[in-house]
C-alpha cells in the first residue's frame, strides 16, 4: 500500500491541467519559482506539525525578492545555516515508514493533505522507495485538485 501511495504522490505532479469540473485549492500567494531554493534542499527544517508562525514571527529576507533569489546569492550562507543532513536521516519521525499501513490509510491521509491545503498551508511529504532502506526525498505539496476518483497534488 505504501508503494502504491508513493507511486499516486510521484505521478501526481505529472498529470495535465484540471479539467473545468474539477475543484483546485491552493496555498494563497505560494508561488514554486519564488518560493523554493535555487539548490536541492537535502535537510530538513521547521517542523512540520508545529502551526505555521504569525506573520510578525515569518522570516522577511530584506534585498531580495524572494528565496529563490536568496539562496541563489547566498548559497553556501543558507546551506551553513540548515546543517547537515545526518539528523534528517536518524529523526524519529522518519521511522514510521518501516510499519504497515492500514486499508483506507491513503485516502484518510489524502483527505488531511487536501484538508491543510485548503487552509492556506503547505504540506510536506516524505517519499521513499521502501524496503531499500533510503530516504529519496522530500516535496512540498501546494494544490490539490478534488477529482471524481482521486484527489491529485500538485509538489
Amino acid at each position: 500500500m505504501l508503494l502504491v501511495g508513493v507511486l499516486i504522490l510521484a505521478t501526481a505532479c505529472a498529470t495535465a491541467p484540471a479539467p473545468p469540473t474539477a475543484t483546485s485549492v491552493g496555498a494563497p500567494a505560494f508561488n514554486f519559482t519564488d518560493d523554493t531554493f535555487a539548490f536541492k534542499n537535502d535537510i530538513r527544517e521547521r517542523a512540520v506539525w508545529k502551526p505555521p508562525l504569525p506573520p510578525a514571527e515569518r522570516v522577511v529576507i530584506p534585498g531580495y525578492a524572494n528565496l529563490r533569489e536568496f539562496s541563489r546569492e547566498q548559497e553556501a550562507a543558507v546551506k551553513e545555516g540548515l546543517g547537515g543532513r545526518f539528523w534528517t536521516w536518524v529523526h524519529w519521525t522518519n521511522w514510521r515508514i518501516a510499519f504497515p499501513m492500514p486499508k483506507g490509510q491513503q485516502a484518510g491521509v489524502a483527505d488531511e493533505i487536501a484538508q491543510e491545503i485548503d487552509h492556506g498551508r503547505l504540506v510536506q511529504l516524505l517519499v521513499t522507495n521502501w524496503p531499500i532502506p533510503e530516504l529519496n526525498h522530500t516535496v512540498v505539496a501546494f494544490l490539490a485538485t478534488d477529482r471524481a476518483d482521486r484527489i491529485d497534488f500538485t509538489i
